[in-house]
């Protein structure tokens, strides 16, 4: 997706939780593995499972479970909740 798109796309996922004021949320991301914070980017993008899936070439079972990983390591159940700790963790 081009940067001049009207769609927010999240894409350089390290210079955003670098960047947030919250340790914990710091500390959590850096825990995370790389193909993980592939899947967080499309999570955080609204797209589904199977398209990230198909996407990064790997089975959706893969993507549910690098999602739970995920969900473990910040503390949450849902895409919803990890939704919401990056929108106020990001909030000028």
């Amino acid at each position: 997706m081009a940067d001049n798109d009207n769609n927010f796309f999240i894409s350089d996922i390290d210079d955003i939780f670098n960047n947030v004021p919250f340790d914990s949320i710091k500390s959590s991301f850096a825990n995370l593995t790389p193909r993980e914070k592939e899947v967080l980017i499309f999570a955080l993008n609204g797209f589904t499972n199977k398209y990230t899936a198909m996407s990064l070439c790997i089975k959706e079972g893969t993507v549910k479970k690098l999602l739970h990983n995920c969900y473990k390591k910040f503390s949450v159940n849902s895409k919803a909740e990890l939704m919401k700790i990056f929108v106020f963790s990001n909030k000028n």
